[in-house]
């Protein structure tokens, strides 16, 4: 379940023990998060919603930890990130829907999606123009489970 991360949206990335965080916006928000994932033996998803739920600030944040990847955007999705099922190796995550969309290898259209952003001009909820490429929407996390190979997303913020 690769990461991939376009250098053109100066994404920062910092190890913190056995925790690989790639991120933009408030350190000070994605910190907490860290922090609260790290104090935590086994972090599972309600680690999440509860450490996300009490950070404050601008942000998008993709963390990889041992047993775990967690992408997530804040309360107003200032800065998105988009993923993808790989094909049987869990999600391809990217601050890039470019890069999801070539590493997933996606290309057919979504005829719905098509049809949305021809008549209102845009595209509603997780959806993008392709089939199988999504993003994130405000407020939202998704936790992939390495052990077990289950992605859930969840919205933490409501």
């Amino acid at each position: 379940m690769p990461v991939e991360l376009n250098e053109r949206y100066e994404w920062r990335t910092k190890e913190r023990g056995p925790i690989l965080v790639h991120h933009r916006g408030d350190d000070a928000a994605v910190d907490s998060i860290v922090k609260a994932l790290l104090a935590v033996e086994c972090p599972g998803v309600d680690d999440a919603v509860a450490a996300l739920s009490a950070a404050d600030g601008h942000f998008a944040a993709i963390i990889e930890g041992p047993d775990f990847l967690l992408a997530c955007v804040d309360h107003c999705r200032s800065i998105p990130v988009f993923f993808a099922e790989a094909q049987g190796n869990g999600p391809v995550v990217s601050n890039d829907a470019r890069m999801v969309k070539k590493a997933a290898d996606l290309g057919r259209v979504s005829e719905v999606s098509a049809l949305e952003a021809a008549m209102a001009g845009f595209v509603t909820g997780r959806h993008t123009l392709f089939d199988g490429l999504s993003q994130l929407q405000a407020g939202d996390l998704m936790w992939h489970d390495r052990r077990s190979g289950r992605t859930a997303l969840r919205q933490y913020f409501v």
